[in-house]
């Protein structure tokens, strides 16, 4: 078949709407496949910071379960030690609550150590809450006294 300059003509009149389709759905493509990178990126920092949270409330209850110089009525360097395990979080945001039972710390007492962080998501404009706290809770029993 001949092409004729009018039947060229009717094929580029019936492509001329569709020559921005590609670009409109790249783009519409990239922006979904770019926000699911970033949520995968940021809900991974939050499994690590989590996890070193938890960490840092193990070895602080471990701490204090082996070792008797502990004031049981100051936590101060339970939290001490938990910042030195809160490796890559910043210690300033970290808090700490402990508790014995029975409040007379003796041998076979059980200590709560809680430890609290905020969580702050590296992209918040894409999640509503962009804080969130995380807190772990470490139990043992008291060896030494």
């Amino acid at each position: 078949m001949k092409i004729t300059p009018r039947s060229s003509q009717r094929a580029a009149t019936r492509n001329r709407g569709r020559r921005g389709n590609a670009i409109v759905e790249f783009a519409f493509a990239f922006v979904l496949f770019l926000t699911l990178v970033v949520s995968l990126f940021d809900f991974g920092r939050l499994a690590w910071t989590y996890t070193a949270v938890h960490y840092a409330s193990r070895q602080a209850s471990r701490y204090a379960t082996v070792h008797s110089a502990i004031d049981p009525t100051s936590s101060g360097e339970l939290l001490t030690i938990a910042r030195t395990h809160a490796i890559g979080l910043d210690p300033a945001l970290l808090t700490i609550t402990t508790n014995y039972n029975p409040a007379t710390v003796k041998r076979g007492s059980l200590l709560t150590v809680r430890l609290n962080y905020p969580f702050n998501f590296a992209f918040g404009a894409l999640v509503p809450q962009s804080t969130i706290p995380l807190q772990s809770t470490s139990m043992v029993v008291v060896a030494s006294r």
